[in-house]
């Protein structure tokens, strides 16, 4: 090449990163034309909106997350309360029935003990039923409670079945009573006497009892010091498996399962029986079961 004659011209339609051949200068980067600037804008991503002929995010992007009318739109859970079940699943027959009889349980509660139907929790299982207690009267505010009874026909493993009924009691008590060391022993012992009282077969029990001490200063001091009790506890009926169809010697993790009996209604009512129970020995009730030794009411 002599040195009039003209220049090569750069190759600009190669692809970046493509050597060039011998001789000639080395490939540029193509440089975008206005149609190729990308559309999507930041502004747009940071407000929420979408533009419409855009993707919502990048190729390869993390997608956005769902707003929240999109969220929890999987499986509902039946939740049956004040009467009637709002259900999104088919309730099963044991569901049912066992609500019913719970329902039909509450004439027959101690008359000092008043119960009443509440909305369920929507997240502990497909289907819930939940019932508030407490003491009728002046003596309201001595005792309070829940009782919920939750279903999964296919079964939880902390549950070692498909039912689990939840309870919660609390009781205000005398600051002398409070600080006794035996009070969670005893508290604990009432729940599982009147569960034994009634007939109702559990197993997998657990719970906690919790003593509170609250003291009031300032504006609140004419209010006065309060001292409370709290159980909390669940457990699994045995007739729930029965009812389902794991009947006497079917299989279990460990080998057969024992005999477990069969569901009624006065076998459902038993739990209801023994949570009204439960919250009138911690009120401090003259006990309605033999052997039951409950604390001294709460003075005024």
């Amino acid at each position: 090449m002599s040195l009039h004659s003209p220049a090569p011209r750069p190759d600009y339609g190669a692809a970046a990163g493509r050597p060039a051949p011998f001789g000639e200068p080395a490939a540029a980067e193509a440089v975008p034309g206005p149609r190729e600037v990308p559309v999507l804008r930041d502004t747009a991503h940071r407000s929420g909106h979408r533009l419409i002929g855009v993707r919502p995010h990048a190729t390869g992007s993390k997608p956005h997350a769902p707003a929240s009318t999109q969220r929890d739109q999987g499986r509902r859970p039946n939740v049956a309360v004040m009467g009637a079940a709002q259900s999104y699943e088919a309730s099963p027959p044991i569901f049912l029935a066992s609500t019913d009889a719970l329902r039909d349980g509450i004439a027959r509660l101690r008359p000092e003990i008043s119960v009443h139907e509440v909305a369920a929790p929507t997240r502990l299982a497909p289907h819930a039923f939940a019932l508030a207690g407490g003491l009728t009267g002046d003596a309201a505010d001595l005792a309070a409670g829940r009782l919920i009874v939750l279903m999964d026909p296919e079964g939880q493993p902390a549950w070692q079945g498909s039912a689990r009924i939840v309870c919660y009691a609390r009781a205000s008590v005398d600051p002398e009573i409070a600080t006794d060391p035996l009070l969670a022993d005893v508290a604990w012992s009432w729940l599982r006497e009147s569960l034994d009282a009634h007939g109702a077969q559990v197993r997998a029990l657990g719970g906690a009892v919790t003593t509170t001490s609250s003291r009031r200063f300032g504006l609140l001091r004419a209010e006065g010091d309060s001292f409370d009790v709290e159980l909390r506890c669940s457990w699994s009926p045995d007739w729930a498996e029965t009812a389902l169809g794991a009947g006497p010697g079917a299989a279990g993790p460990h080998g057969p399962e024992p005999a477990r009996p069969a569901w009624s209604p006065a076998g459902a009512a038993a739990h209801l029986l023994a949570f009204g129970d439960l919250l009138a020995a911690m009120a401090g009730l003259p006990p309605a079961l033999s052997g039951v030794v409950p604390l001294p009411q709460r003075r005024s």
